[in-house]
């Protein structure tokens, strides 16, 4: 069924070894890290992919979960659009 295998991808990949901090610190497009405050991704992890992407940018949501789009379009919407509409990196 295919909530099964999406659940399955979701609690199992990446793996390290598909995806570690080695893999994050070769980033080199803009990259905006976003979570809520409450998310079911631990906010150390989320620092962690953060702080691997060379220059990339943090926002925590205050206030919601994982479906931060959905629960914040307000607060979320605009950091998105100043985050693609501003200056290119250096």
């Amino acid at each position: 069924m295919t909530i099964d295998k999406l659940k399955r991808l979701w609690l199992e990949h990446p793996t390290p070894d598909e995806l570690g901090l080695a893999d994050l610190a070769r980033i080199r497009a803009p990259t905006l890290v976003m979570a809520g405050d409450h998310d079911v991704i631990r906010l150390d992890h989320t620092l962690e992919i953060f702080r691997a992407i060379p220059g990339a940018s943090l926002y925590i949501v205050p206030a919601t979960e994982h479906a931060t789009f959905r629960d914040r379009p307000a607060w979320v919407n605009p950091v998105i659009r100043e985050f693609l509409d501003g200056p290119p990196p250096k």
